[in-house]
């Protein structure tokens, strides 16, 4: 009886266990691949599956890598099925998408093609190598981190740079805060607000098969012109338009949703703090902030939401490597293969298929 409650305790605990690496996995492969979430059911049956392969073992943690790497290949398989089948429609989707933001055709072309190429690869190395696959999924989580964007420029940028008063600033790269006192007003489309630029969007509301909300772009406008930032050792001018300048993490203005399309706006307020990162030069014989060469960047962000930022990004980055590092160590520990006979404990090291290739 005692055995029998063990073993179903013990059984539990690896279904739970199973089930919280699944869900992990997939959140991974959602968060780098951008792979769609799996129904909870699917992560209960891989979990409960998972759990028997383990039970049939005799001696389940010296085979853990293969359990773990068959886990993987039942996600992928599962993840990949679903991809393959929406992808076709997702492209057309995104195409249409990248033409109503404004995206040249040939851009949008290309990177639909790319995105095709990738669930081709990832299609072969799934059925031809999974080490193949694996070093695959390494790479793009490797390119995930280093791939920039005007946004993780900006904000790496607002923790080198130091703000400079504009009455001072030098030609280059420059950080500088302070008002909008003078451009071209417009009136925001849905909150009929005056202001100095905004980005406005219309999204259509659909429902997939679980139940989940999905929003297709129908229609977008963006009005921003040069206008003037002032501190209190003066004014310089911004030359923006909406290719070039890049809100920072705004939060919209106004934002509201009927049963099928759903509304947002974003807008550059005069009397608000703004912080603007661009390239000075000399134009039109006065210094002014651009986007240009080499750094190609100008940016705009509120000073509230840097100073929030600020304050949690050392905790964000120390629980990113705490993570990945105790991710890394319990993959060794759990793939090294051991043996304990008469009290004595036997680690073989050398066998581990993830330090095999040092030996």
């Amino acid at each position: 009886m005692v055995n029998l409650m063990m073993t179903m305790i013990f059984f539990t605990f690896i279904f739970v266990f199973s089930c919280v690496l699944i869900f992990i996995i997939n959140l991974l492969l959602k968060e780098v691949v951008g792979f769609k979430r799996l129904h909870w059911l699917s992560i209960l049956l891989i979990g409960l599956i998972t759990t028997s392969t383990i039970f049939y073992f005799d001696y389940p943690f010296k085979h853990f890598f293969y359990i773990f790497f068959g886990i993987l290949l039942l996600i992928l398989a599962i993840a990949i099925l679903i991809n393959v089948t929406s992808f076709g429609k997702n492209a057309v989707e995104y195409y249409r998408q990248a033409r109503q933001s404004g995206k040249s055709a040939s851009k949008a072309t290309w990177q639909a093609i790319l995105g095709s190429a990738a669930i081709a690869i990832f299609l072969i190395a799934f059925f031809v190598s999974p080490n193949a696959l694996f070093g695959l999924f390494f790479l793009l989580f490797i390119y995930s981190r280093l791939k920039t964007t005007p946004e993780k420029k900006f904000l790496k940028f607002q923790q080198i740079l130091a703000t400079s008063k504009i009455r001072s600033i030098a030609m280059g790269l420059v950080e500088v805060e302070g008002k909008i006192t003078a451009g071209t007003h417009f009136k925001s489309p849905l909150s009929r607000k005056l202001c100095y630029g905004y980005r406005y969007y219309e999204y259509d509301i659909s429902e997939d098969s679980k139940g989940d909300k999905r929003y297709s772009l129908r229609h977008s406008e963006e009005k921003i012109r040069r206008f003037t930032l002032t501190d209190d050792s003066g004014s310089v001018r911004i030359d923006a338009t909406p290719e070039t300048l890049t809100f920072v993490n705004f939060s919209s203005y106004q934002n509201y949703e009927t049963n099928s399309v759903s509304y947002q706006e974003y807008l550059l307020f005069p009397n608000e703090e703004y912080l603007i990162i661009g390239t000075a030069i000399e134009k039109d014989d006065q210094v002014v902030i651009t986007q240009a060469a080499p750094h190609r960047l100008l940016g705009i962000a509120s000073k509230g939401y840097l100073g929030a930022w600020n304050e949690v990004a050392p905790m964000r980055r120390n629980l990113a490597i705490t993570v990945i590092s105790a991710a890394i160590l319990i993959a060794f520990i759990l793939t090294v293969p051991y043996e304990y006979q008469s009290h004595h404990l036997t680690v073989f090291y050398r066998e581990s298929p993830l330090l095999k290739w040092l030996f």
